[in-house]
């Protein structure tokens, strides 16, 4: 009976079954019957591009000549993400030459707050200088979910006042 319709029909036909298996397949890896009504894999993917943390820093203004500059640096994760709290979280920052210390590492045991929710940290240095000094940093963190877990690494730039 196959033998008797045309080869685009029966082309057609094992293409259409072959998606099905897949998306089947698919679901099956992903568990798309767990996610409930209206969790299209279409959908998942849209909020896998959703915000999961927050980042920010308060540079210092106002710095007298000679004193410590104290940037605030801090990591604020979005719901339902949480800080992953077993992570050797690490920021690395660099100043111009004229600071001291020029690099500063500062790892969980350092921070001013370090929680599920938040974590800010608190470099600083002498600066022998006035003017403006641009300071750059890199952050690793890792935030996760109940079902994931991400490991990041994000870029910082700051600029201190110093008069």
């Amino acid at each position: 009976m196959d033998s008797e319709e045309p080869v685009s029909v029966r082309r057609e036909r094992r293409w259409r079954i072959n998606g099905l298996l897949s998306l089947l397949v698919l679901c099956a890896s992903v568990g798309c019957k767990d996610k409930g009504p209206g969790k299209t894999p279409a959908k998942r993917a849209v909020a896998a591009k959703a915000k999961r943390y927050r980042i920010g820093v308060i540079a210092p203004k106002g710095v007298p000549k000679g004193g410590t500059a104290i940037a605030a640096v801090s990591l604020k994760a979005l719901e339902p993400y949480k800080v992953n709290l077993e992570y050797p979280l690490k920021l690395t920052v660099t100043g111009p030459s004229d600071v001291e210390p020029q690099t500063e590492v500062m790892g969980k045991k350092d921070a001013a707050l370090f929680n599920k929710r938040e974590v800010v940290l608190k470099p600083s240095c002498t600066v022998s200088n006035s003017g403006e000094h641009t300071f750059k940093a890199e952050l690793r963190f890792s935030v996760c979910t109940a079902e994931l877990c991400e490991l990041k690494t994000e870029k910082l730039t700051w600029v201190a006042r110093v008069e």
